[in-house]
């Protein structure tokens, strides 16, 4: 918002403005700027005041004076309580308003107030004033978004970034930056990689913790997102041949990383691309052209992370949360009870012995809890479905 008297003759600031990418609505009189800023108080990043411009609607009599400015000053001040602190700045023509103080100057002129000075108009000031519009609201907007979330941004400064630098919470930032624009043109791949690598910092996190296993990290060092949510999940992983008996992720959140893994991987390809997933999400624009699939994304994603902080709190000891794991790859035993067994994990004893030997190299790939009291202690676990490893052929069959 731009209060200036003279504002609708002064295209070469208006035009100005836009090469910055600063629209500037102005108004000649405080009455009508301030009924509009009560009105849409939350459309405007930014007011920037005249010295003397009119009090009230333009007539016959009225003339331009500093009475206006006092008026939008102190406005200004009383809007603190709404929520939200606009930063405004001083752009006058007059010499005598920059030179003399007036004896309400320090009064109504927060010592902080957005730019620390008053620009002149001139076109080196006006330049100054453009740089130093968008330098402090973006800074309005970080610190805004920072209180807003600042639960989410705490769980990722306290449990994530210390492992990973801070590249997480900037990366947040950026997404919810984006959300203040919803009709802005935006990028699915640039912000769905974002949502992605800030997935793969909480996993290489739960590496950290002994809540995931190392396997879920390759060679080269990638975090493999597929198998480190199944993992968490407490099901089967596909090519790690381990697993965890103890199911870290709710059903809720387990299916949230899910989708959010499945729908960013669309536009990402970062992990086991398929054609289908990219024509779906093609197809998905050319009908919706929306950033609200993002939004949805980045919201649960929260929810996830906020998760997490709590989980990690509650379950802090590394080697413990270790214990939990198993290997889904080994030769079939037999204990004392005659029972079949494979690490950790109960056989179907009929189906052993009718397919299998003792020591046969199997690969558990489907198990469920074991409901059996008499051997649960012993073997948490039930295989539901196995293959002979070294074939690696499936035998199709579920132990029932």
């Amino acid at each position: 918002m731009w209060f200036d008297d003279e504002h609708e003759t002064l295209e070469v600031y208006l035009d100005g403005a836009l090469e910055f990418g600063i629209e500037l609505i102005g108004f000649s009189n405080a009455e009508e700027g301030i009924a509009e800023l009560k009105k849409n108080f939350f459309e405007y990043e930014a007011i920037i005041v005249d010295g003397y411009f009119f009090e009230y609607k333009l007539n016959k009599t009225d003339e331009a004076h500093d009475a206006a400015f006092v008026k939008v000053a102190a406005e200004l001040k009383s809007f603190k309580d709404r929520g939200k602190l606009i930063p405004w700045f001083i752009f006058s023509g007059q010499p005598s308003f920059i030179t003399e103080k007036k004896p309400w100057f320090n009064v109504l002129i927060d010592k902080n107030f957005a730019g620390g000075k008053i620009f002149e108009k001139t076109p080196k000031d006006f330049v100054l004033l453009c740089q130093t519009i968008l330098k402090t609201v973006e800074e309005s907007d970080s610190n805004e978004l920072k209180s807003n979330y600042s639960e989410v941004l705490h769980a990722i400064e306290k449990h994530i970034d210390p492992y990973l630098g801070k590249g997480t919470q900037t990366r947040l930032l950026e997404i919810l930056k984006s959300l203040k624009n919803p009709k802005d043109s935006f990028d699915d791949e640039l912000y769905f990689i974002k949502i992605r690598m800030i997935l793969e910092a909480l996993f290489r996190s739960a590496i950290e913790y002994g809540l995931l296993h190392e396997n879920c990290i390759s060679q080269d060092g990638k975090v493999n997102l597929t198998e480190s949510s199944l993992f968490l999940a407490g099901e089967p992983t596909k090519h790690l041949l381990v697993g965890c008996k103890k199911k870290h992720f709710p059903r809720i959140i387990s299916d949230i990383v899910k989708s959010i893994l499945f729908i960013t991987g669309a536009a990402a390809h970062t992990v086991d691309p398929q054609i289908e997933r990219n024509i779906d999400l093609k197809d998905y624009r050319h009908r919706i052209n929306t950033p609200y699939l993002l939004y949805s994304l980045a919201f649960q994603l929260m929810d996830v992370l906020l998760w997490y902080k709590s989980y990690v709190e509650e379950n802090p000891d590394k080697e413990y949360n270790k214990s939990h794991w198993i290997k889904t790859i080994g030769p079939i035993k037999q204990d004392n009870a005659g029972n079949y067994f494979c690490g950790e994990v109960l056989l179907k004893k009929n189906y052993i012995e009718k397919y299998f030997k003792v020591e046969d190299e199997i690969k558990i790939t489907e198990w469920d809890d074991n409901k059996d009291l008499r051997t649960k202690a012993q073997h948490p676990l039930f295989a539901t479905r196995i293959e002979r490893h070294y074939k690696n052929v499936s035998f199709n069959k579920t132990n029932e």
